[in-house]
């Protein structure tokens, strides 16, 4: 094709006789391009620092996109330096061909990825979500610290009576032993044994309830002593009902 085989031969009028080679004319406009050129050149470096530095960065690919039509940009204003002496129009106007299909590219992505970046918290909104999170979390606290003092209340409440059961029984069994026959002894003492375990348990919770997440570790139930434990909570139930357990 003619004219991919002449893309690099000058063979129209150079630009500069647009500027009737005026020196002030020429120089303004070569100068201004080189700068535009220049600039045009150094914005995809700092989009490549960027995406190197936040690899996590939404839309990578626009970035990229916007780093060749600025770079193709700055490409084309080089070459309005050359035809000034150069008029190499032809490569000129193919650069300007791929540039313009890149751009449409580019605001086609743009124009897509609009609404989507639109729906990213700006960093004031973060702030403001941080604060209320920290604000729910500290009002969390509060509540947790409040039912845990509750809980230790309630529960202190509850663990006084059971000792005081516990105590008042045995010193009854002390005093009193030889005084009581054995049905009633078997009940105080029975009294004695659920009041001591109802304290323990009542001790066990508020110390449960002190103790952080990651400082509870589950060591396993022995069965066989739960067991033991429930035949002796129901002992009365089970000799008033004459009701016979084999191991």
């Amino acid at each position: 094709m003619d004219f991919f085989r002449k893309l690099f031969k000058a063979d129209f009028m150079p630009h500069g006789h647009c500027y009737f080679w005026q020196p002030d004319v020429l120089w303004a406009n070569v100068i201004g391009d080189g700068i535009t050129a220049l600039a045009y050149f150094l914005i995809p470096i700092g989009l490549y620092y960027f995406i190197r530095r936040r690899r996590n960065a939404k839309y990578p690919y626009l970035f990229v996109l916007f780093a060749l039509f600025i770079l193709l940009c700055g490409t084309t204003h080089v070459l309005e330096i050359v035809s000034v002496w150069d008029p190499i129009y032809r490569f000129e106007g193919l650069l300007k061909l791929i540039t313009g299909m890149v751009s449409i590219i580019t605001a086609g992505a743009l124009i897509y990825v609009i609404p989507m970046a639109l729906k990213i918290p700006s960093p004031s909104e973060l702030a403001a979500a941080n604060k209320k999170l920290e604000e729910r979390t500290n009002e969390l606290k509060s509540q947790n610290e409040f039912l845990r003092n509750l809980a230790y209340a309630t529960f202190h409440d509850l663990r006084e009576p059971a000792r005081g059961m516990a105590i008042n029984s045995q010193v009854l069994m002390l005093r009193h032993r030889d005084e009581l026959n054995d049905d009633v002894r078997e009940i105080v003492d029975h009294i004695g044994v659920e009041s001591k375990r109802m304290y323990g348990s009542v001790e066990s919770i508020i110390k449960l309830s002190f103790l952080e997440s990651e400082q509870y570790e589950f060591s396993g139930v022995d069965l066989n002593e739960t067991l033991k434990e429930v035949v002796e909570h129901l002992g009365l139930m089970i000799k008033n009902h004459r009701v016979e357990i084999n191991s």
